[in-house]
């Protein structure tokens, strides 16, 4: 899913939702802007149907290659199915000029100009085909560009594969 198409959204006091248009490898980035603000109470909803049979998904979280600006320890958001279990993603707490990371971590991430996390989370069992992903940034200057959850089918690709066929 391209990370403009959500569901719903709840902004920050502060910050607002903003899509920033052809940033990413597809179609664009979605971040709290001001990017320097406080980002409580924010976050990004998608739902989407998944088999009644799937009790586990991966999720890959694509997001720009942002240095810890703010925090130097990292960058992070929650991630979690409504009813479920969520968890914390720091995707940048490396991406520095460490020595010992400068080749190995900053210089690679920097050229791909992204960060891929992956998540696995359990479906909370509720018979629902209906599912709820939300995203909660808890450090602010983070670009969403794409989600996928991958419950069998994902294939490794430079674009993440295509998004499947979305409405609102």
């Amino acid at each position: 899913m391209e990370a403009e198409h959500y569901h719903s959204k709840h902004e920050a006091k502060e910050a607002k939702w903003t899509v920033i248009p052809y940033m990413g490898r597809t179609l664009s980035g979605l971040a709290l802007m001001p990017y320097s603000k406080d980002v409580a109470g924010a976050s990004i909803s998608y739902k989407m149907e998944l088999p009644s049979e799937v009790t586990e998904v991966t999720v890959h979280i694509v997001v720009k290659s942002t240095l810890a600006f703010k925090n130097p320890k990292g960058h992070r958001y929650e991630v979690g199915f409504d009813g479920g279990e969520s968890q914390t993603v720091n995707f940048n707490h490396n991406l520095n000029e460490d020595p010992k990371n400068v080749y190995s971590v900053f210089y690679p991430t920097v050229a791909r100009r992204v960060v891929e996390s992956k998540v696995n989370l359990k479906l909370p069992s509720n018979g629902e085909a209906l599912r709820t992903l939300t995203l909660k940034p808890l450090d602010p200057g983070i670009v969403f560009e794409k989600l996928v959850v991958d419950f069998g089918g994902y294939r490794p690709s430079y674009l993440f594969m295509d998004e499947s066929p979305n409405q609102r």
